[in-house]
């Protein structure tokens, strides 16, 4: 078993376990007019963005409009649908426009909310309806990273199936097979190795997937990992 990448590094650094996402605020009933979807659509977060439109001659940022109550409201209700799972009521609202890449005040995106807390049906959905794989929250961590994390072999199909990036990094450099190495996900760590994931690339600090995972006490990711990495010798 062996990925498309063979280049080895070595190097120790403090691991950090993958940190839980942040839950959106409580639900809140509301209706779906259009002025909130266009708000939401011009939005796109719910936190400040900024966009070379935004910057003006003195490189001063020019804020957003804020969004009105009601948008916020309906914006705390749709966030609560995908950490649900709701599937039924996301379709409904994105067939009604509804962006699909809006993201919470941590940078959490629908997709991230629902993939990380397992609802597959709800995720399909999302990326059936132009939810980007590789969105980021504002820790710099993927989708994917978060199934590996959960040990969600279902989810980390559907997302590399749908477009994720099998070695795309956070901003410390630790991609999803690392995540996967180092709480012992081993059908994931064989998923992300078949689909070419790099078992020798290390992260910023130098760690490899192999050494990140003998380092957390896994008891059998390291005899995958060390495998990969002979296949590619």
């Amino acid at each position: 078993m062996g990925g498309k990448y063979c280049h080895s590094r070595s190097g120790r650094a403090a691991l950090h376990p993958f940190r839980t996402f942040a839950r959106p605020i409580g639900r809140i009933e509301t209706q779906l007019p259009v002025q909130t979807v266009r708000q939401l659509d011009a939005s796109a977060s719910l936190r400040p963005t900024l966009k070379a439109e935004d910057i003006k001659m003195t490189d001063q940022p020019s804020p957003k409009p804020e969004l009105d109550d009601a948008a916020l409201a309906f914006a705390a209700q749709v966030f609560e649908s995908a950490r649900s799972g709701d599937a039924e009521r996301l379709t409904d609202l994105l067939g009604r426009g509804l962006p699909a890449n809006i993201r919470n005040h941590n940078g959490d995106s629908l997709l991230m909310l629902a993939s990380y807390h397992g609802h597959f049906d709800a995720s399909r959905v999302l990326l059936e309806n132009g939810a980007d794989p590789q969105l980021r929250n504002d820790k710099g961590q993927s989708p994917l990273a978060g199934a590996a994390f959960k040990g969600n072999l279902q989810m980390a199909r559907l997302l590399l199936e749908q477009g994720a990036d099998v070695e795309s990094a956070s901003p410390d450099g630790k991609t999803a097979l690392m995540m996967a190495a180092m709480f012992n996900r081993s059908d994931i760590v064989e998923l992300l190795l078949a689909r070419g994931a790099d078992p020798s690339r290390a992260d910023m600090n130098g760690v490899t997937p192999l050494a990140a995972a003998q380092a957390m006490g896994a008891q059998d990711t390291p005899k995958l990992l060390t495998e990969a990495v002979a296949a590619c010798s």
